[in-house]
């Protein structure tokens, strides 16, 4: 019985061993592509995606449709420099029909009709040329409208390529993840097989069977929860590569360049972002505007030139009569009373002083999101180093631990709480590494870097 039972947990043995070993070779395969993966065509590659991202976004669209109408502005603002010159021609006829009496000595009325024809053409000049700081406080509000329009479309790009980023990263790792989960399944599907010969062995119990069973079940529920996160981070990440997220995407690991940047240096980084110069132009613009409304009060001086000729032709007369007019003048508008000024004025002075307050707490926001981030690429860095060291010392207490079992010199419970800890290091590990990525692209986007990967 002796020899019979040795015979049977030696086949499990040689089973269970084996475990680990596939399990640690599916888990370090994952973030692994081979060279004829890399090549694929259906391979997505970081870079890549954030070139689609860019290409297709219609957030981007928008940001640079703005700052173009926003350039236009300037010109049509510049156009108050410079005069207006207006023609008009115009052409009439009439008929007119009368009656006379006729001289003496003959008594009586005669009748009689007049054609007349006359054309007219005009021009007119109209320039203003002095307004103490109206127009050209127009045209600087409209040029630092342009400024924070062109800075806003840069954020856009640098908030669509944040999105896309984190979208991929978050994708790759939740397929990491989903891997882990399987390896783990694998792993509890042969301890049921390795229970089933220890019970039939007559060496453990069948409520061990049972255990294992109830185990592996938790197994497939976590794995059936993985790919509902990947289904998830897939249909994100297809939204933003306007992609259909029914389809397969395989995308290739990130390769993330190493930052270790301190807090100062990123806050200062953080400066130098779109977002605050959008916020400083806007202030600009605010300025210049309330700058252009109290010029409403001071006087304008205009010139105008306006030319008239006319040619008028009758019937009774081959002759042209012609009329010609020029005349110029030197035009001082001084407002006395305008009701709308005052309000106006008021108005956006306050809309400036608005725009300072945002532009204040930009910088602050700013300033705040690039600390964290720093702190937070380093926590995670140690974070990374401390699940690598656990996974590796997890799945080498399995490893004693399932031989152990096997010869009877470990208890149930010690294998269950080994296998556990096991599959909660290799999980914990990859959620390491997801954090770690993601910290990284937070600093990159909250310092203002173009978001870029290692050459592999």
């Amino acid at each position: 019985m002796h020899c019979l039972a040795w015979t049977t947990i030696g086949a499990a043995l040689t089973l269970t061993i084996a475990i680990p070993a596939r399990a640690e070779a599916q888990d370090e395969a994952v973030p692994q592509t081979t060279p004829s993966q890399q090549a694929a065509p259906t391979s997505l590659t970081l870079a890549r995606a954030l070139e689609i991202g860019r290409q297709r976004s219609p957030q981007i669209r928008g940001a640079r449709a703005r700052a173009e109408s926003a350039e236009a502005n300037i010109d049509e603002q510049r156009a108050n420099y410079y005069p207006t010159l207006s023609a008009n021609l115009s052409a009439n006829g009439a008929a007119v029909r009368d009656t006379q009496p006729t001289p003496p000595p003959s008594e009586g009325l005669f009748a009689f009709v007049n054609y007349t024809a006359a054309g007219t053409a005009a021009t007119s000049v109209r320039w203003t040329l002095w307004d103490f700081g109206r127009t050209s406080g127009s045209v600087a509000a409209a040029e630092a409208s342009h400024t924070s329009a062109a800075a806003s479309q840069a954020g856009a790009e640098l908030g669509v390529m944040s999105d896309v980023a984190n979208a991929y990263v978050s994708y790759h790792y939740k397929e990491q993840l989903r891997d882990v989960t399987k390896a783990t399944l694998t792993q509890r599907e042969k301890l049921v097989v390795l229970a089933k010969g220890l019970i039939k062995a007559g060496l453990q119990p069948p409520l061990e069977e049972i255990r294992a069973s109830a185990r592996a079940e938790a197994a497939r529920l976590q794995l059936a929860t993985a790919e509902a996160d990947v289904y998830d981070a897939r249909a994100v990440l297809a939204a933003l590569l306007s992609l259909d997220p029914g389809a397969p995407l395989r995308v290739a690991p990130p390769r993330l360049p190493r930052l270790d940047m301190d807090s100062a240096l990123a806050m200062r980084e953080a400066e130098h972002l779109p977002a605050v110069a959008s916020a400083t132009a806007d202030h600009d613009a605010r300025e210049s505007a309330a700058d252009a409304a109290q010029a409403r009060y001071l006087p304008t001086i205009s010139l105008s030139v306006d030319d008239y000729y006319r040619l008028t032709r009758s019937d009774k007369s081959d002759i042209l009569l012609n009329t010609r007019q020029a005349t110029a003048g030197l035009l001082v508008s001084v407002p006395i009373f305008d009701a709308s000024i005052g309000p106006n004025l008021t108005g956006a002075r306050a809309e400036a002083s608005a725009a300072a307050a945002t532009l204040e707490q930009t910088r602050r926001d700013v300033r705040t999101a690039a600390a964290r981030a720093a702190f937070a690429v380093r926590t995670t860095a140690v974070a990374l180093e401390h699940a690598k060291r656990s996974a590796d010392g997890a799945a080498a207490v399995l490893q004693i631990v399932q031989a152990r079992y096997i010869q009877g010199l470990s208890s149930p419970l010690e294998l269950i709480d080994a296998e556990s800890s096991d599959s909660d290091a290799r999980i914990q590990r990859t959620q390491s590494e997801l954090a770690h990525a993601l910290a990284v692209v937070r600093l990159m986007v909250a310092t203002g870097k173009k978001i870029v990967e290692e050459a592999p």
